[in-house]
């Protein structure tokens, strides 16, 4: 059985606080919405998005996002109406 929203909260706290492994974070959270791969995106700089962290994805792809699709995401933009420290 998967993590409950909870538990999930809770493991968001740990890793903010470096004790529970961002990926395994990012794994959960997959899992508990039903998919398979898991990507955090930052903005350094105020600059386009870029990966962060990811779980099981492939790093070409990333690669590909990082070096010019992220300039071009449409959802990056909705990313910056969530507010800070919100969690599952």
């Amino acid at each position: 059985m998967g993590a409950t929203a909870e538990q999930l909260a809770q493991r968001c706290e740990a890793a903010g606080f470096g004790e529970y492994c961002w990926q395994d974070l990012l794994r959960d959270i997959a899992e508990w919405v039903g998919g398979s791969k898991a990507m955090l995106l930052g903005m350094p700089g105020g600059g386009p998005c870029r990966r962060s962290l990811d779980w099981n994805h492939d790093r070409v792809a990333i690669e590909r996002y990082n070096s010019h699709y992220n300039r071009f995401d449409p959802w990056s933009g909705l990313s910056l109406l969530t507010r800070p420290a919100i969690c599952p």
